[in-house]
């Protein structure tokens, strides 16, 4: 496993660079070298420059603030997976307040029973997943429950397989809540790594991890294929 969502916006670069983040994150790589450099020598004049061309809606490579999860980084709870949401406790990335429309527990990328790699929403107010640049305005909700202090039935949850073939896949959260319509929109993009040239050890290590989730979830990796954007799959590993 490896696969890092990249902040396409100012609002989303500073959600990532929280302290909270800092087990998973990764600034440009500028800014590394300006962080080096300081430690040696007075820092160069047009670093002001390079700070500024941050927030100028250019989403390249060099620019990124980024996070970054691999097999030997673990979620704090790897029934749920990576957790990404408001809530320091349980969250492994916050993304921001409640009152900015960010749920406790919002979002969660985790495996499928089918080994494929899938990002699944638990918020309050919903989440838009888009392939490439389809359907980016196609919020899903999950329906709230009726009985008061009911759990929440997770079986529910609605999914989106992160196909590493498939570029541009961008998550979208805060757009058009209904009661909250200042709340700003974090949006980044999801790259996965494809280990087509490291098949054997991609498919030992994410075989492990598997396992692992089996053995905290005693009745398989809880997550419903039917709910998927996609049909389900023979293959147990990605193509």
């Amino acid at each position: 496993m490896s696969f890092s969502p990249r902040a396409i916006d100012t609002r989303t670069q500073e959600a990532f660079k929280d302290p909270q983040n800092k087990r998973f994150y990764i600034p440009p790589p500028h800014l590394e070298v300006v962080a080096a450099t300081s430690r040696e020598s007075t820092p160069a004049t047009n670093v002001g420059d390079e700070d500024n061309t941050e927030g100028n809606g250019d989403d390249s490579e060099d620019v990124s603030h980024q996070l970054r999860f691999t097999f030997d980084r673990k979620p704090r709870n790897i029934k749920q997976g990576f957790v990404f949401g408001s809530n320091t406790k349980t969250c492994d990335v916050i993304l921001g307040r409640p009152k900015d429309g960010i749920s406790g527990s919002h979002v969660r990328i985790t495996f499928n029973d089918q080994g494929l790699l899938v990002l699944v929403d638990m918020s309050t107010h919903g989440t838009a997943v888009s392939y490439g640049g389809q359907a980016w305005d196609e919020k899903r909700k999950n329906l709230p429950d009726q009985t008061r202090n009911k759990l929440r039935d997770k079986s529910n949850d609605f999914t989106w397989i992160l196909f590493p073939k498939i570029e541009n896949k961008r998550v979208i959260i805060g757009h058009k809540i209904d009661e909250l319509p200042n709340a700003p929109v974090i949006e980044f993009l999801v790259e996965i790594t494809d280990p087509k040239s490291y098949r054997e050890q991609y498919t030992k290590l994410r075989n492990a991890y598997l396992e692992e989730m089996r053995m905290a979830i005693p009745f398989g990796l809880n997550i419903n294929s039917h709910l998927t954007t996609a049909g389900q799959t023979e293959s147990h590993s990605p193509n």
